[in-house]
């Protein structure tokens, strides 16, 4: 019965079914093609592309939906619906990790410490012991790991 509603597979393994009765223009479908190509590339919790979901348009109601404004409106809602299924599904997020120590002098702390926090980094652990150094063992997402390095 779902092949009848396929809409399209994607190279990420994601497949979109349209699975209403009414039949919508060829501009809705394509916008909503374009908004959903989007936010697979873009994924609503992290900014990571979002691969092997499937996604079913159950319920859909568009009301007077000017061509100007749509891609907006449209967008909106596809990304907060996608958002809340994507957190009510149990989901979980695997994201490469390094595991860092850092090695510096102890007057560099606080602004290491505040760019860690910039960089999503969670802190494991923080030892003054010795006066001339100090060394922070974090945990810092790859995609961070860069910038982080940079600045």
């Amino acid at each position: 019965d779902e092949i009848q509603d396929f809409w399209t597979y994607y190279d990420t393994n994601n497949v979109l079914i349209y699975n209403l009765k009414d039949d919508l223009n060829q501009f809705l479908k394509d916008t909503i093609l374009e908004i959903v190509d989007k936010i697979q590339l873009n994924g609503p919790l992290c900014g990571e592309k979002l691969t092997g979901l499937k996604v079913i348009i159950e319920e859909l109601i568009v009301i007077k939906l000017d061509e100007e404004n749509a891609f907006t409106e449209l967008s909106a809602m596809f990304y907060d619906a996608i958002k809340k299924a994507l957190n009510e599904s149990g989901l979980i997020l695997l994201e490469p990790i390094y595991h860092t120590i850092i090695q510096l002098p102890p007057d560099y702390i606080k602004n290491t410490l505040s760019l860690l926090s910039k960089y999503s980094a969670k802190i494991k652990n923080v030892n003054q012991e010795k006066d001339y150094q100090a060394i922070i063992e974090v945990l810092l997402p790859v995609r961070n790991s860069i910038k982080f390095a940079e600045d």
